[in-house]
């Protein structure tokens, strides 16, 4: 039956209350009014594209595309608008930027405790998903006229409160999914309900009459059983009460504790390094001896998984002031305190507070968990509690000597996860890191020969233009060009050492910044940095700085871990190589033989010609197609092709199955022994032909009423009609011929399928262009046929199962 256009808008109106009510919910979750106007701005645009491409008679199947790509350019032109074409037509930089606010939103998502208000990389993410729930509920409702299924994508935007709220959702704003669905199944229901017995054509006005009592009492029985399940489902289901973590989180104990999952920080980490503007975040104030080597520790990333360095799933507790002792620092070196005071500045939005390492006291306000392991602080409130806000920290002032350091490491379970790496770990990684260390036998030896190797300028240069990577590819890439910022820096040499026999993980936090004329420092956005921290048998974790020293950002090496006069740095590219990847060359520029001041950027031939530009003081970065042939061996293009690829094979499936379908039935209609089944065969490819079209056949009518209101309905010509009727009168005599008399003559397998094709042909010109295009591409007739396929196969296996249970009942008697 062919679905109207005014139908259809009443669903496209159905589904755009029901996903407003739904979203709503989210309220529970956030705080402010910005995530929601923009998540109604992609509703309105998502149901809106879907109304005016239904009443312009577009195809089915280019709707959802056509909405897809709206909510793309809405995306890019609210959250990317400076990285897209005219500020609203997105490119890869823009899928880049929109991918880099997903990451953030992620690790936002798994490291605080709602309710909360949303930072703009968060919102993006609420944006996203409420238009994908929309274009979901476009389509199966109104698309695809499958509302109960439109049912399911509301139910996930529901779990996502109920899952995260530590004391849950409360049983009465579940009603507002509830009558968003209930309104969708009422809006369909009518036309779905007078369908049963109607005719083709649709006429039948007694069955409309009757229907119409049907219709009040089943929408009753709907309402009565969509609401109270939206009260005893929530009911029934006491785990969805629990939250991410924090009091009432998973894994929660008496402590108040909880577990939390977080993903890589270094995302945010690089924005702050490459803004073209600095930004001060934070004036600090301590009575450090060394304060130009007092580094803000903020997040520890301590799983290496061969894509990237990640920090693990680990248990969070609350605490007063005080802070756990970290792991492995001797109580002999745990002696003189540093105080450090922070005053955030308003432009700071971190979940993890900055803070020196070892601490032993934090005093701050608001809702906060430690990790033992760690020591990293994080938000049980979000992102922006920091802003503004002024803390106190003590800290261990450990200034050990190398003779502190014993030589030889012993592995205790604890430290077993610091040394885990993916069993494919590159082999050239694995020799450099043996070319570098030769001679050094002690454990400290190894690590400061690592060190000076990363910041040898013959080696080494520091440019923020390189690709941002912490997996084993951006690792090797790293080795071969001998570029790169403390992201590559930092990631591999954690990854040597752990090679090495010495656990390792990377930090991510802040440098000590510039001083101020006050006697504080300043600490910006460019000053955002990582670092590898190796832990030392007798001292415990301590900070190594790999990273050469830049124009933006001068990392310094703690002056104890400086190279002894007997410690030799072996160059990394000595002796053959078992890879055939050919050992790089230094990019630097000739002549440049004697190490430079820390505090300048090495120069090289990539670097700006212009003496007063350093490489990490950006120029434009280099187009799209440079940035695709250096990471990707100019195969980039296939991210694009690829999916588009995909789509099309899925779009040609339905296709293919029908069109199968149709090639088997005429070819068992030709066969010698077919007789009377061509009739019923060409029956068949008659009825599911007209049901693709968007025509009801109703099975309990017979041929000669079946033809007749098709017919009418479907305006046949003489030519078609009289096909119909070939096909139709052949079909009764078969049917209805005596028993016994054989198989009736009739038309030839050709003659039929002509037949059959000349009436698909004026049936489809009736129904319209969109109508045809759906039976090509999305036949409906495919979901009757593994309905039937599902049913025989059911029933076969309730017959053998019988079958087995009478021959065993045989054996025993």
């Amino acid at each position: 039956m062919k679905t109207d256009l005014r139908t259809a808008l009443k669903l496209t109106f159905a589904g755009f209350v029901a996903c407003v009510l739904t979203t709503s919910l989210l309220y529970s979750v956030f705080d402010g009014d910005e995530w929601f106007a923009r998540s109604i701005g992609g509703i309105v645009l998502v149901f809106g594209i879907g109304a005016l491409a239904r009443a312009g008679r577009f195809p089915g199947f280019s709707v959802p595309l056509l909405q897809v790509a709206g909510v793309l350019v809405y995306l890019t032109s609210t959250y990317a608008p400076d990285d897209a074409k005219g500020g609203w037509l997105p490119g890869e930089a823009t899928l880049r930027t929109l991918g880099d606010l997903a990451d953030a939103a992620f690790t936002e998502i798994d490291t605080v405790t709602p309710p909360l208000t949303p930072s703009e990389s968060l919102t993006f993410l609420v944006v996203a998903g409420v238009a994908a729930m929309a274009v979901v509920v476009d389509l199966l409702a109104a698309g695809l006229r499958q509302t109960a299924l439109a049912g399911i994508p509301l139910l996930v935007l529901y779990i996502i409160p109920a899952a995260v709220l530590p004391d849950g959702v409360h049983g009465a704003l579940f009603l507002l999914p509830a009558l968003g669905y209930l309104l969708l199944l009422i809006t369909d229901s009518r036309e779905r309900l007078l369908r049963w017995g109607v005719a083709v054509s649709g006429r039948a006005d007694g069955a409309r009459t009757r229907a119409s009592g049907e219709l009040g009492q089943m929408t009753r029985r709907i309402g009565v059983t969509v609401l109270s399940l939206s009260i005893v489902i929530p009911a029934l289901a006491p785990r969805l009460s629990d939250g991410a973590f924090g009091s009432g989180g998973l894994g929660n104990d008496p402590d108040g504790g909880g577990t939390i999952s977080t993903l890589n920080p270094l995302v945010s980490m690089r924005r702050d390094l490459v803004r073209p503007q600095d930004v001060d975040l934070m004036r600090v104030r301590t009575d450090s001896v060394n304060a130009d080597e007092l580094y803000l520790r903020a997040v520890t990333l301590d799983t290496f998984d061969g894509e990237e360095w990640r920090a693990g799933r680990r248990e969070v507790r609350r605490f007063d002031t005080g802070l756990p002792k970290p792991i492995g620092l001797p109580d002999a070196l745990a002696t003189a305190t540093v105080t450090t005071t922070v005053e955030a500045l308003d432009a700071l939005e971190s979940d993890y507070v900055p803070m020196p390492f070892p601490a032993t006291r934090l005093e701050i306000e608001g809702g906060w968990r430690v990790d033992p392991l760690t020591s990293n602080v994080v938000s049980h409130d979000g992102p922006k509690q920091i802003s503004g806000s002024s803390y106190t920290v003590r800290s261990y002032d450990v200034s050990p000597q190398p003779t502190d350091v014993l030589p030889a490491i012993q592995i205790e379970p604890y430290l077993e996860p610091y040394l885990r790496l993916p069993a494919d770990l590159p082999n050239r990684v694995k020799q450099l890191a043996e070319r570098v260390t030769r001679g050094a036998d002690t454990v400290l030896g190894r690590a400061i020969a690592l060190q000076q190797w990363f910041r040898d300028p013959n080696e080494f240069a520091y440019d923020l233009r390189q690709r941002p990577g912490t997996g084993k590819d951006a690792i090797l890439a790293f080795l071969n060009d001998r570029r790169g910022y403390c992201e590559q820096f930092a990631s591999t040499m954690a990854v040597m050492a752990r090679h090495l026999g010495i656990p390792a993980r990377v930090n991510v936090g802040f440098t000590p910044g510039a001083p101020a004329a006050d006697g504080s420092r300043i600490i910006s956005a460019h000053d955002a940095h990582a670092w590898p921290e190796l832990y030392l048998p007798g001292v415990g974790w301590t900070r190594f700085e790999p990273t050469p020293g830049s124009a933006q950002s001068n990392p310094d090496v703690p002056n104890w871990l400086a190279p002894q006069p007997e410690t030799e740095t072996p160059g990394g590219d000595e002796g053959p190589v078992e890879e055939a990847t050919p050992d790089p060359q230094p990019t630097d520029a000739p002549g440049a033989t004697a190490p430079p001041d820390p505090a300048a950027a090495p120069t090289s031939t990539a670097c700006p010609p212009d003496p007063d530009v350093p490489c990490t003081e950006l120029p434009p970065p280099p187009d799209d197609t440079d940035l695709t042939s250096s990471s990707g061996g100019g195969w980039g293009w296939l991210k694009w092709v690829l999916p588009v690829l995909l789509g099309l094979v899925l779009l040609l499936v339905p296709w293919a199955a029908r069109e199968a379908v149709r090639r088997r039935r005429w070819a068992l209609a030709g066969t010698a022994a077919a007789g009377g089944a061509a009739a019923e065969w060409a029956w068949a490819e008659l009825r599911d032909s007209t049901v693709d079209l968007g025509y009801t056949w109703p099975e309990a009518r017979t041929p000669r009423q079946t033809s007749a209101e098709l017919v009418g309905d479907g305006k046949l010509g003489p030519r078609a009609a009289d096909a119909l009727a070939m096909i139709t009168q052949y079909v009764e005599r078969v049917r209805y011929a005596p028993s016994g008399t054989g198989a009736p003559a009739g038309p030839s397998r050709d003659d039929l399928r002509t037949a059959v094709d000349d009436v698909r042909r004026e049936l489809g010109e009736t129904a319209g262009r969109q109508r045809r295009l759906r039976a090509t591409f999305l036949p409906r007739s495919l979901a009757t046929l593994l309905g039937r396929a599902a049913l025989r196969t059911r029933e076969r296996a309730v017959a053998a199962r019988r079958s087995v249970l009478r021959t065993l009942r045989l054996r025993r008697a």
